[in-house]
């Protein structure tokens, strides 16, 4: 079964990013649990492009479709995220700005 196209672009940016490598493996091992009470349930998983499009309409209202299409809008609305949370403008949901979405949707959840 061949891999989906986001996680090939994934693997190679990883690939291209050795050094964080420890950092990744941390988020990966927290995203693992996603059954974690604190996140909002999503019918999508951790860092699918589904689940960035959804995440973003939630924190953002960036007006996405949710379709699985990493296309122009939906990298321009992580663009617009990382630029609002001073992260690495490039609109690629990489670890950090994965770890960011989290975050924000763990405090709303804790919030209420």
């Amino acid at each position: 079964m061949p891999l989906p196209l986001n996680a090939v672009m994934l693997a190679m940016r990883l690939l291209q990013n050795r050094s964080r490598i420890p950092e990744l493996g941390a988020l990966l091992e927290r995203l693992q649990g996603a059954h974690d009470p604190q996140l909002p349930l999503s019918s999508y998983p951790i860092g699918s492009v589904e689940w960035l499009q959804e995440s973003l309409n939630t924190l953002n209202h960036a007006g996405l479709v949710v379709d699985g299409d990493y296309g122009p809008a939906t990298k321009q609305a992580i663009a617009d995220y990382q630029s609002e949370h001073e992260l690495k403008v490039d609109g690629w949901a990489g670890p950090d700005t994965v770890s960011s979405i989290v975050g924000e949707l763990e405090a709303r959840s804790a919030t209420g």
